[in-house]
């Protein structure tokens, strides 16, 4: 049993020591974090004024190739009047990289630098041809 007080105190003297005194001020800890990010602009045809027609332009090699139906996503950044960071997401795959490259020969305004940006192309093979926008149809998010 002596033993087992001998034990205690050995370890509650430990404890002082490591704590230090009763009245140390307690250190203190700085947390710092990245700002959340800031939600995608969706005012594409604002910032990218001739984007439907280049789009168009540049797209219709691969729609007439590939024929299919269906909606890709497009996210990317402005770095001064040029597009950069694009991914393309979603609908068929055979799209993708057309659209990356189509994304290049976009010119935007230089007031969005660094903004990030996100729409949807509808790539639709039944549309009639006198549709405008008939090949990239720029829809919501």
């Amino acid at each position: 049993m002596r033993h087992v007080f001998r034990c205690i105190a050995i370890a509650a003297s430990f404890l002082v020591a490591v704590s230090g005194p009763a009245f140390a001020q307690p250190q203190q800890t700085v947390i710092t974090g990245q700002q959340p990010a800031r939600p995608p602009r969706v005012d594409v045809e604002r910032a990218c004024p001739a984007i439907a027609e280049t789009l168009n332009r540049e797209l219709s090699p691969a729609m007439q190739m590939f024929g299919r139906e269906g909606t890709v996503r497009v996210e990317f950044r402005i770095a001064g009047d040029a597009v950069e960071s694009v991914a393309a997401r979603g609908g068929p795959h055979e799209y993708r990289p057309f659209v990356r490259r189509a994304m290049r020969a976009v010119t935007c305004i230089p007031d969005s630098l660094g903004d990030r940006f996100v729409f949807s192309i509808r790539f639709d093979p039944e549309a009639p041809p006198e549709a405008p926008q008939r090949v990239a149809r720029l829809v919501g998010r």
